[in-house]
C-alpha cells in the first residue's frame, strides 16, 4: 500500500524525469495519443455534450420560443444580440469559444440572466428578427 509520502515523491520523480527527458517524455505522449485517438475524441465528445447539458438546463432546459427539449438542436442564445463579440472576449481559440461559454454557464461562473435556450431555427429566427441577418425584402418569406 503506497502512503502519502510514497506518492508525493513519485509525482516530484516523475516531473522531474520529464523536465530531464522532455523528448522522450513527449515521443511516449504522441505514441501514446497515436494508439488512443478513437477512444480520447469520444470521451472528449462526451464531456462536451455532459457540459452542454449541464449549461442548457442552467438556463431553462427547453427553448424558449417553442419548447424543444431535443439537447442536439438547443443553443445558448445571448438575449442582447451580442454573441460573437462575448464569445471572441472569452477565447483566443476561436474554435473553443463556444464551449469555453458553455462551460461558464455550466460551472455558473458567468451570470446566466444574460441567455436563453433556443432550437437553432428559433435562434436563426431571434436573429433576423433583431436584424443580425438580412433577407432581401423583395423576395416572399413563405414558399407557396
Amino acid at each position: 500500500m503506497r502512503t502519502e509520502k510514497n506518492r508525493t515523491y513519485q509525482k516530484l520523480y516523475q516531473r522531474n524525469w520529464r523536465i530531464k527527458n522532455h523528448e522522450a517524455a513527449r515521443n511516449i505522449w504522441r505514441k501514446y495519443a497515436e494508439n488512443h485517438h478513437l477512444e480520447n475524441l469520444e470521451i472528449s465528445r462526451k464531456y462536451r455534450f455532459e457540459t452542454k447539458i449541464k449549461a442548457i438546463k442552467n438556463i431553462g432546459g427547453a427553448c424558449v420560443n417553442c419548447g424543444c427539449k431535443d439537447v442536439r438542436l438547443l443553443t445558448v442564445n445571448h438575449k442582447e444580440g451580442n454573441g460573437l463579440k462575448h464569445l471572441l472576449s472569452m477565447s483566443k481559440n476561436r474554435g473553443n469559444a463556444s464551449f469555453e461559454l458553455y462551460r461558464r454557464i455550466a460551472n455558473r461562473t458567468i451570470n446566466n440572466k444574460d441567455f436563453d435556450s433556443r432550437c437553432y431555427n428559433c435562434q436563426i429566427l431571434f436573429e433576423y428578427e433583431r436584424g443580425m441577418r438580412t433577407y432581401p425584402k423583395e423576395l416572399p418569406l413563405m414558399i407557396e
